[in-house]
């Protein structure tokens, strides 16, 4: 499945149901759900049946104890968001967040995945939609014992910094760059020794005038 699918519904900060009157109506948006019809009815089904959720459900309707540790332990990771649930059409959201059922998880994972672009992106763009305990540890997972993310991985592996020998004498090693500034280019060149700059002005951006300055890197102009 390669769409991406969404639920991107607006947050309710007064109730925790949908609103029920035409005011509070007026506030949302539609649900757009990019997913096949068969597709959100599998999630639906699925959170009704998820016995997690469905416990989640009830303290939404009836209300959330007032310490963490008078809830059951599986319900326990729900606790920061409590305040953000709300129920539409039997499905839980956090703010923009669809609480995804145990059975949908790993097909969750692989929309996220699909596009093979990391796991921080994937992480990050999973967060945005989604909310299950223990997402990011279960997505890297996948992605760690994914063949093709790993071939990308080592391919755009970062080369270490290797640090440069310290010369021994002052312009016995220097660096050079070429700098516009103010409608002049420069000639920057720095000493490795030192760590003294240079600026030469350039009539001209070419190896000749280049070379001249090369000559005597210390006398500025």
């Amino acid at each position: 499945m390669s769409g991406f699918v969404t639920f991107q519904v607006p947050r309710l900060l007064t109730t925790n149901s949908w609103p029920t009157t035409d005011k509070d109506a007026s506030r949302f948006i539609c649900t757009i759900v990019t997913a096949s019809k068969e597709k959100q009815e599998e999630i639906r089904e699925d959170t009704m049946q998820d016995p997690i959720l469905q416990q989640v459900k009830q303290y939404t309707l009836k209300g959330w104890p007032k310490y963490k540790k008078d809830l059951p332990t599986e319900v326990r990771p729900y606790w920061q968001v409590r305040h953000n649930i709300y129920i539409k059409d039997d499905l839980l959201f956090a703010d923009t967040r669809l609480l995804v059922p145990q059975k949908q998880i790993r097909c969750m994972i692989n929309t996220v995945h699909y596009s093979r672009q990391g796991i921080n992106f994937c992480v990050n763009k999973a967060k945005k939609a989604y909310l299950w305990p223990g997402m990011t540890k279960q997505i890297r997972e996948v992605i760690e014992n994914c063949n093709i993310c790993l071939r990308f991985m080592k391919a755009n592996n970062k080369q270490p910094i290797t640090p440069h020998p310290i010369p021994e004498l002052p312009w016995q090693k220097i660096g050079m760059d070429f700098a516009y500034i103010n409608k002049t280019d420069y000639l920057v060149m720095v000493d490795y020794y030192s760590k003294f700059v240079v600026l030469h002005s350039l009539h001209k951006k070419d190896a000749r005038s280049s070379k001249t300055h090369l000559s005597s890197p210390r006398n500025t102009r």
